[in-house]
């Protein structure tokens, strides 16, 4: 019943059928995966492999970093530090790079649409302050439960009855 909630759910449908780089995105995620948890042969070749398809889906989609952090958390959590570092080390190529590449090809433009389009962080910096930073937090907690019971009431209706049941 969940894998036939899933298949017929509409977002699930939108993003496999538009091409974007969900789908994409989530073939090296899965790949990863997958090779972070072979556990038919021991040493460091899985987990170099695992953190170099980690890396190729950190290119395609920048919100793969998360990645890195998950899949040293699941080693240590496994017990297994080395196998965290060789991740890190497949991984980190990819992400040292595309940094590297991103700031030496900066826009210089220090004007507000420049900065939202080019720096995320220097955007948080500018408008999420400490008198504001309750209400920032309180819409993404907000938004993050609507978006999770979306997954299985897709938001057809809006306004507050719609924001109760998805939350």
């Amino acid at each position: 019943m969940v894998v036939a909630l899933f298949a017929l759910n509409p977002y699930v449908i939108f993003f496999v059928s538009n091409l974007i780089s969900e789908v994409f995105f989530m073939m090296f995620m899965l790949g990863a995966i997958l090779a972070a948890e072979r556990r038919d042969q021991a040493g460091w070749r899985w987990p170099l492999l695992a953190g170099a398809i980690a890396g190729a889906g950190y290119l395609a989609r920048t919100a793969g970093i998360a990645l890195l952090p998950g899949a040293i958390a699941y080693y240590i959590w496994k017990k297994q530090p080395r196998r965290a570092l060789w991740f890190t080390l497949g991984m980190l190529p990819a992400v040292a790079g595309w940094i590297f590449w991103s700031r030496i090809h900066a826009a210089p433009g220090r004007d507000v649409i420049t900065v939202t389009y080019t720096n995320y962080l220097d955007v948080y910096l500018l408008n999420v302050g400490w008198d504001n930073i309750d209400v920032i937090l309180w819409h993404n907690v907000s938004a993050l439960l609507e978006s999770f019971g979306s997954l299985i009431f897709p938001q057809v209706i809006r306004g507050l009855l719609a924001k109760f049941i998805l939350q």
